[in-house]
């Protein structure tokens, strides 16, 4: 009768010990939600586009070197991961078209080309779009789906890079002139030569000319 009584009690106390861990748990995770940052807010998408007429800034060589030095100032702020830079100088050295500005590729390409998943480069590509890096651009051509009807059918996103400038540097410490240099010197680093050394490399520069006197 004990051992039933006890059983008994025990079964009676699930649902009471379920709810305080189901309770315990919603806690938690309201207060994870609450610790986390917000999300950045989604950048607005331009409407699709068909293909070939999206819009295409060409770049010159210098306004590429000054934006790949600022998308690395930007990693190195911490605004975009080291896959979002790795994926941003992917699309400035080998995908743009420096002659027609034409730049457009998939995912799976991108995670082909940078061994990573297509998620990683579609992060990735986020991240640049939220920065200002790139504008994204949904294109569509007119297909033939499986039922011989014509549709328009999705394509490869085109992107366009904004050329953009690095920070300027600080400028530069004037270099200090010799005076100062010596008033900074501590006492024991100030080279004072005594007599005794003067006179042994006097004697020294002395045998090293008479060796080299002939006869």
């Amino acid at each position: 009768m004990r051992l039933v009584a006890t059983i008994d009690r025990q079964l009676r106390g699930l649902p009471r010990r379920a709810e305080a861990r189901r309770r315990a748990l919603y806690a938690r995770r309201a207060n994870a939600g609450a610790s986390t940052p917000p999300p950045l807010p989604a950048p607005p998408r331009a409407p699709s586009v068909l293909e070939g007429r999206e819009a295409r800034i060409v770049l010159t060589a210098i306004e590429r070197h000054e934006t790949k030095a600022w998308l690395r100032d930007q990693r190195w702020r911490g605004a975009v991961t080291a896959a979002a830079l790795i994926v941003g100088l992917y699309l400035l050295d080998v995908r743009l078209n420096m002659q027609t500005g034409e730049l457009a590729v998939g995912f799976a390409r991108i995670a082909a080309d940078n061994g990573c998943s297509p998620t990683t480069a579609q992060a990735a590509i986020r991240q640049l779009e939220a920065i200002g890096f790139l504008s994204v651009q949904k294109r569509w051509r007119m297909g033939v789906d499986r039922k011989g009807a014509r549709r328009p059918i999705s394509v490869a996103n085109a992107y366009a890079i904004a050329p953009r400038k690095p920070p300027a540097l600080p400028p530069r410490r004037p270099a200090p002139d010799a005076s100062s240099r010596q008033r900074t010197l501590s006492p024991y680093m100030k080279r004072e030569e005594s007599p005794a050394l003067l006179s042994s490399v006097a004697r020294l520069g002395a045998l090293i000319a008479r060796r080299n006197t002939p006869g």
